[in-house]
């Protein structure tokens, strides 16, 4: 249980960091197109 419980945490993680990196290129290419 507490092994998924990891695996879980990491999922959030990594799913947090794929979000920011989008947000980041989203602003980045609105700079872009002005």
């Amino acid at each position: 249980m507490r092994h998924r419980y990891t695996l879980l945490k990491q999922e959030v993680e990594v799913i947090n960091v794929i979000t920011r990196i989008e947000t980041i290129g989203l602003v980045y290419d609105r700079k872009n197109m002005r």
